[in-house]
């Protein structure tokens, strides 16, 4: 389990719960110098007045590349000098899978972006786009960055969703866009509920408004959805599996029911161990159990 990529982006802090101190388990933070003045080069989807320098952070990155990766980036890079939109198409893949490999999310969603605008017709594409889009606000430290990743993912998932409506990930991404990148609170809502009628299952959505019934303080929704993601059976290994006790144990505790809430805790510490994670978040788990653990239990 890496802790890199355990939480699914933007509503998931221990913040929204009011429990210890948060542990931000995402990626490392770019720079936001990569925001840059109107005498840089820029690129934009269209409709955006904002701009982000991708130059700045690749070049940056690629010098952090070791020998084997830079000879291995310039070689599909090259294939950029066929014109054809087919070629593109495949080469901006490549390069964003790359990218993606490296962790570098933000220079992934560049690639797959302009992979969607070459093939416009192509769901998958801007699905792809706006989902590194999204898992990009987190990597950036300033709010105008954030805002920028925001409405291009935005922009991504509804194009995403106009040629496949169905594609219901999208759609609880979009609903995570309008909520925390935009305050949309009940334009996400409504997107959320439209899943949850289609595929009451679906984990992203259950766990969305689960949080979002923390907020509002409605401890009883949000322990029916998060005691839901617990029982669905984990078949696809998901690495978010151990949290979903863990914020089953929050809405047990926030409703004072702190007998169920060591249940929780102690089975989000089981996992974590069986896992192999690292001792940072197991001592995280160990603090959890005891601020609702009984005084007399040892």
């Amino acid at each position: 389990m890496k802790p890199t990529k355990q939480l699914i982006s933007v509503v998931i802090t221990i913040t929204l719960f009011g429990v210890l101190s948060a542990f931000l388990f995402i990626q490392g933070c770019n720079n936001s110098t990569a925001l840059a003045d109107k005498e840089t080069n820029h690129e934009h989807l269209e409709g955006n007045q904002a701009t982000f320098n991708y130059e700045e952070l690749e070049k940056d990155v690629e010098n952090s590349l070791t020998a084997v990766d830079k000879q291995t980036i310039q070689v599909i890079k090259n294939k950029l000098e066929d014109k054809t939109d087919k070629n593109l198409v495949g080469t901006y893949q490549e390069i964003a899978d790359f990218y993606k490999e490296k962790n570098q999310e933000i220079l992934a969603a560049r690639y797959f972006a302009l992979a969607a605008k070459t093939k416009k017709d192509d769901a998958s594409l801007w699905s792809k786009a706006g989902k590194s889009f999204y898992n990009a606000t987190e990597l950036v430290t300033d709010s105008n960055s954030r805002a920028f990743f925001t409405t291009q993912s935005i922009e991504a998932l509804q194009k995403t969703l106009e040629l496949n409506p169905n594609d219901l990930d999208a759609k609880a991404d979009l609903a995570a866009n309008y909520i925390e990148g935009q305050n949309a609170v009940m334009l996400g809502v409504g997107l959320l509920k439209e899943i949850e009628q289609v595929d009451s299952t679906h984990k992203r959505a259950l766990l969305y408004l689960g949080v979002l019934s923390m907020r509002s303080q409605q401890f009883d929704k949000a322990i029916s959805r998060f005691k839901k993601l617990t029982q669905i059976p984990n078949n696809d290994n998901d690495p978010d599996f151990p949290y979903y006790h863990r914020y089953l144990g929050q809405a047990y505790q926030s409703s004072g029911n702190n007998a169920e809430a060591l249940n929780s805790y102690l089975a989000y510490r089981q996992l974590l161990i069986k896992e192999n994670a690292n001792q940072a978040l197991i001592k995280e788990a160990d603090d959890l159990v005891n601020l609702v653990k009984p005084q007399n239990l040892k």
